[in-house]
């Protein structure tokens, strides 16, 4: 989701609060809406345990300490090369300069990007990509007009390439389309950035391969109504189909939501032979953001209906040892991704922002704005 949005909708949803608003959906603004959601349907994978996965996210926090490159981000969607290196892609990123490892805080100099990628290889996190721009630190991806940037999310491998597809964005949060980069597989050099789409869907959420399908996930701008489209094979920049609730149509205007209640940085992956979506709580967009719970929602089909929700993990303790009573610092969880997966289980990363009254609260403290990792167990 990015740093400067994170900010944003905090904004939006301060003024909301304020005024005591019960919004509902219009076709360009926010919206509150409750759902009573079923629970815990037997017929489903039932949640057995989680736990920290104090290996990953032990050896990503450390590459941060020594400030090297990478300190911090947010968006945190992982690709397994071929090699046997991963490449972990991140929105907006923190890099060295004034950060001190000793009590994990950065000094409001430090700089960031809009986007990066670090390299892991067996466990152990080694290098920072990001791009040049005229002997500057700029994004691994950007446009030469620096009013615009990129916010990248899932990536898959076609070919020699690797492909990402990303939000494009610009000052006030404004949403320009999604677009598709394709860089080298050898060396991540970025070959070429394509538009694949001008509405108001933000395709970057999640991509899942099923069978001959790879399927991507979008979510309406600021809203919680989430879409699918699919192409056959891995070409991300070949034309897309679109499911819409009269079947699959090549019409993207013709598309419509198959879930009403995701949150911005969800995703999906399959549990059993059933279809799950991971996401923050959307019941009550976009207030239950702050409610710090992380909801698995069921489907035997990937387009759904996903009609029955489990929490499968509560971030609302991390929150409030973060925040005050005072409201001087506020903190919130966002970004469920699914990384690794099993039969029975997978690995979680979730990320955190956060703002303050008096400055942006993960300038100071550097663990607060780095994501976290658990491993989720079903039977």
């Amino acid at each position: 989701m990015g740093l400067l949005r994170g900010l944003g909708i905090f904004i939006v949803i301060l003024i909301l609060l304020f005024v005591g608003f019960s919004v509902y959906r219009t076709d360009s603004g926010f919206f509150t809406k409750k759902l009573t959601i079923s629970q815990g349907n037997s017929t489903y994978p039932q949640l057995e345990s989680t736990e920290n996965n104090s290996s990953l996210q032990n050896a990503l926090w450390s590459y941060g300490d020594t400030g090297s490159g990478w300190t911090g981000a947010d968006g945190t969607y992982s690709l397994a090369l071929p090699n046997g290196t991963t490449l972990w892609i991140f929105d907006d990123t923190y890099l060295g300069y004034g950060f001190n490892p000793n009590n994990d805080t950065r000094d409001q100099n430090s700089p960031y990007v809009h986007n990066s990628i670090v390299l892991e290889n067996n466990g152990r996190f080694i290098t920072t990509i990001i791009g040049n721009d005229n002997g500057m630190n700029n994004a691994l991806i950007y446009q030469n007009n620096s009013s615009y940037w990129f916010w990248p999310g899932p990536a898959m491998i076609n070919g020699n390439t690797v492909q990402i597809l990303m939000g494009n964005f610009s000052a006030g949060y404004a949403f320009h389309g999604t677009y598709l980069a394709v860089l080298n597989l050898s060396d991540l050099a970025v070959e070429k950035v394509l538009r694949v789409s001008t509405s108001m869907v933000q395709w970057d959420q999640w991509i899942y391969r099923d069978g001959s399908w790879t399927y991507i996930f979008g979510i309406y701008n600021n809203t919680a109504d989430a879409y699918v489209a699919r192409v056959s094979g891995t070409n991300l920049s070949q034309s897309w189909q679109f499911y819409s609730s009269s079947g699959w149509t090549s019409v993207e205007s013709d598309a419509t939501p198959f879930f009403n209640y995701a949150a911005n940085g969800y995703s999906v992956t399959k549990i059993q032979n059933y279809f799950v979506l991971v996401t923050t709580d959307a019941t009550s967009y976009p207030l239950s953001v702050f409610d710090g719970k992380i909801l698995a929602y069921f489907s035997d089909s990937i387009t759904g209906p996903y009609t029955s929700s489990e929490l499968i993990y509560n971030t609302t303790p991390e929150i409030d040892a973060y925040s005050d009573n005072s409201s001087v610092y506020t903190v919130w969880t966002y970004g469920p991704h699914v990384q690794y997966t099993g039969s029975n289980w997978f690995v979680l990363s979730y990320n955190m922002n956060g703002i303050s009254t008096l400055h942006d609260y993960t300038i100071p403290n550097a663990t607060v704005y780095r994501p976290r990792f658990i491993n989720v167990y079903f039977s």
